[in-house]
């Protein structure tokens, strides 16, 4: 696991035989030299350097770092076990400058020795069980799950199997016979010692080993020399098997081989001869049961050597030749550029066969594949036996801890469950491969154990990806290690590259519409924790504080006096902004901070496009330049008003959209009731089924009824709606004349009046209204002609048209221009005018 500290830390990840949190700081009390920079490397390591990792050197000379039992901590005590997951001899002691027994207490002095004699504890900070490692000493070898269940599989790409059969034997469901290593004693040629030839020959046809394929090869043994006779059957007597004592007679030949060995050889019954050869109580020459036992058959199958589960793919992949593959797959790779130029038919553009064209283009893309896996190999300078685990490392206890709550219950890590399992089908497997008397018995039991061993690794590594899932008693799957680093809550992501940062902090962002485009809104709460040191200086400065503990128990207090400093630091600086992830340039922008109450960061809302944001929990960091070169940066390149446009395509990015084109679109809105004022069919139908409207049409010729219906939809609509404009001027002037209407609306000089008016409540938004009208701005004038004439008794006349009317005098000059609007389109149009005016004069 990575983990990260306040010390120097090398860290360094490997998937193959496991992962490291090695501090550079040295672990020997003599060395405490700490290195200046940080490194990080991800690959496969060795078994020598996982060994190096946790191996320590006490100084008794006793070598520490192996983990042997699976238990973790006393059930009564609560201390960790000798040799367990927890131990304090290889991880180091829990409290500092406490040994396991009690000897030692507090402290060390420069007298006390730097470990415990009696439970050699070494007698250092507790922290080192952040980043002190252990290991378990595999009994068989296991392959690990990433290289073989991820796709592709790397190890299935390197022998060249399918991955099914590679399953089948990492899982001790198939098996691989190795070549032939015979000894010095096979036999070969026959015997020949005078007549006692053909009775051998007439033995083997009497017992019928030749039916069975039981071939003899003898070797010639010279009569001349004992020790060499004796030699030959001391090797092989212990080796022979039998239900009985054999017994020897000897023999009267030319030199007289007399062996003093009262112990018979004992033949193997089943496995070497036909079951009706039981060679109990009978007497044979030693030289016929020795090559009765010689036989061919056994000599081969003991000298082959038959390898299953993870040890038979990591001799696999000892024996693999890099370079020699590279070269191999270069020439496959030219073969099938051949076979594939061949194929192709440049007239109709085609391949003349299809399906082998498409075998050849597979095959093609598993040359790719083989070679950048080997490529990657020979570049790294790592061994491809790497990928199978003969050393498990075992993470520090600080990162799988056990917690006790209030009630006394223990809440533990899910990794130490799964190592848990790992310990025990590791001691269950080492046990039966001791047993070497019960060749049958042990041999299949421990095939069952080698499987279960590598599925409990596999649930340690990547639970879920082998070939079972382990759970809990509340059928909970565990968490295993690669569920903890991967992800955005993964220990690469979360703690790794999502360090905390100080003098920063992290909010939910809601609209602010009074702001401006270079302001933020920042809470008061948060500002006062980010500028503190500011606070603290000024309030120093400014004799309010005499020292530093004076000044920090004021803000404690939260004094009146320091919102008021508060608010004088604030006006001068910048703050950052930022919203992850931070694809590019506009993730991170520069504001001026403006206080607010709440809790929640308020943002322009034309800023929201380029950090990709919206007000629907979205969550941002502030960060604090702390620097006057940092302030300026900040000032000059990431300030909100020089990020207008987009860097990648040179478009505007503060466009208006979605909420405010709505704001935009309820506030220029008609009518006294608001938005609803838009819903004209609901008014048009109380309209038309009036009594008013059904005395017009009743009126009406029967003729222009009909031309009425015969009339295109949208001239239907037109006409429905003026008559339902006619009606509403009827309804709010009182009367069928426009003069009136023109006395219902109230009339305003300029914008201060009508802003004063919605601000005492006299009005609301969405009223009509008569504003007076610069005659220099034009307004959409329409085609027709005035609507109605008035002329008063002095001569002055008013030219009434359908959304505005003209004043002049007797004489035709002008006078003054009314227009009809509303009062939120007034106010909409003088924020506009405000904008305009402010820009010209800041240029």
């Amino acid at each position: 696991m990575i983990y990260s500290n306040n010390s120097a830390t090398h860290l360094h990840s490997s998937r193959d035989s496991g992962w490291e949190q090695r501090s550079l700081i040295g672990e020997d009390s003599k060395s405490q030299e700490s290195p200046k920079g940080q490194n990080l490397r991800i690959g496969l390591a060795s078994p020598e350097q996982i060994r190096s990792w946790a191996e320590r050197i006490l100084p008794n000379g006793e070598i520490v770092g192996r983990v042997l039992k699976p238990h973790t901590i006393h059930y009564q005590t609560h201390k960790p076990e000798r040799d367990g997951l927890f131990c304090e001899r290889i991880f180091g002691p829990i409290k500092s400058g406490f040994c396991s027994c009690g000897k030692y207490k507090g402290p060390r002095d420069s007298d006390s020795p730097p470990f415990c004699e009696q439970c050699g504890v070494e007698l250092t900070e507790s922290r080192v069980r952040r980043h002190r490692m252990g290991y378990i000493q595999l009994a068989s070898p296991v392959t690990h799950v990433w290289y073989l269940k991820n796709r592709p599989s790397v190890i299935s790409h390197l022998l060249e199997m399918p991955l099914k059969d590679v399953e089948s034997l990492v899982y001790c469901g198939s098996f691989v016979i190795g070549p032939g290593t015979y000894s010095k004693f096979r036999l070969l040629g026959t015997l020949r010692i005078g007549t006692h030839e053909r009775a051998y020959k007439r033995i083997l046809t009497r017992k019928r080993l030749r039916a069975r394929k039981h071939f003899l090869q003898t070797k010639n043994i010279s009569l001349s020399t004992k020790v060499r006779s004796r030699r030959v059957l001391e090797e092989f007597q212990d080796k022979a098997n039998a239900n009985g004592p054999v017994g020897t007679k000897q023999i009267k030949l030319s030199q007289r081989i007399i062996l003093a060995r009262k112990r018979l050889l004992r033949l193997a019954s089943k496995p070497i001869l036909e079951p009706k050869l039981i060679c109990n109580r009978f007497y044979v020459p030693w030289r016929i049961a020795l090559e009765l036992f010689l036989s061919k058959w056994y000599r081969d199958c003991e000298s082959r050597e038959i390898i299953t589960g993870g040890y038979g793919i990591q001799r696999m992949l000892i024996n693999l030749n890099l370079q020699n593959k590279l070269v191999s797959l270069q020439k496959n790779w030219e073969r099938s550029v051949e076979q594939t130029e061949k194929m192709w038919f440049p007239v109709s553009g085609k391949y003349k066969n299809s399906e082998h064209s498409a075998d050849i283009q597979r095959e093609k893309r598993l040359i790719i594949r083989s070679s950048k896996i080997i490529r990657d190999l020979i570049q790294s300078r790592t061994q491809p036996e790497w990928m199978v685990l003969s050393v498990l490392p075992v993470l520090p206890p600080d990162l799988r801890p056990i917690v006790e709550l209030r009630e006394g219950q223990l809440i533990t890590s899910d990794l130490n469950e799964l190592y848990r399992k790992v310990l025990f089908r590791n001691e269950d497997l080492s046990i039966w491969l001791s047993y070497q008397g019960t060749l049958v018995l042990s041999g299949l039991l421990a095939r069952l154990q080698r499987a279960s061993l590598q599925r409990a690794v596999d649930a340690l590594l990547a639970n879920g990806m082998g070939s079972s899932t382990f759970r809990d008693y509340n059928k909970r799957a565990y968490k295993s290690f690669s569920a903890l680093i991967k992800g955005k809550k993964g220990r690469f992501r979360e703690n790794l590259l999502g360090k905390r940062v100080d003098y920063s902090g992290r909010s939910v962002i809601v609209v602010g519409p009074l702001l401006a485009l270079h302001e933020c809104g920042l809470p008061r709460e948060m500002a006062l924790e980010l500028f503190q040191p500011f606070i603290i200086r000024e309030l120093i400065a400014r004799q309010l504080a005499p020292n530093l503990r004076a000044a920090k128990s004021i803000i404690q207090n939260k004094e009146p006096i320091i919102w008021k400093v508060l608010q004088v630091i604030v006006q001068n600086r910048l703050v950052l902004l930022n919203r992850a992830p931070t694809l590019h340039r506009l993730g991170i922008q520069a504001f001026q901070p403006v206080l607010v109450s709440e809790r929640a960061i308020h943002l322009h809302p034309l800023v929201c496009a380029g950090f990709n944001a919206d007000f629907d929990g979205d969550q941002m960091a502030v960060h604090v330049p702390l620097s006057w070169e940092a302030q300026v940066e900040a000032r000059i390149l990431m300030w909100s008003p020089s990020n207008l446009l987009s860097p990648a395509t040179g478009r505007a990015v503060a466009v208006p959209s979605q909420d405010m084109l709505l704001g935009l679109y309820v506030l220029t809105l008609e009518g006294s009731i608001g938005i609803y004022g838009s819903r004209q069919l609901r008014f048009e139908s109380s309209y038309l089924s009036s009594k008013k409207y059904r005395e017009q049409i009743s009126q009406r010729d029967l003729w222009e009824s009909r031309k009425y219906r015969q009339k295109d939809s949208q001239q239907m609509k037109v006409s429905r709606l003026r008559s339902y404009r006619n009606f509403m001027g009827n309804k709010f002037a009182g009367g069928p004349t426009l003069g009136r209407r023109l006395q219902k609306f109230p009339t305003f000089y300029d914008y201060d009046d009508v802003l004063i008016s919605v601000h005492k409540g006299q009005i609301n938004l969405f009223c009509f209204l008569w504003l007076r009208w610069d005659a220099k701005y034009p307004v959409i004038s329409s085609r027709k002609g005035p609507i109605e004439y008035q002329v008063d008794s002095l001569g002055n006349s008013i030219n009434i048209y359908e959304n505005f009317y003209i004043k002049k005098n007797r004489n035709g000059s002008y006078l003054s221009k009314y227009i009809l609007t509303t009062a939120g389109r007034v106010f909409f149009n003088q924020q506009i005018q405000q904008s305009i005016q402010e820009h010209f004069s800041l240029g």
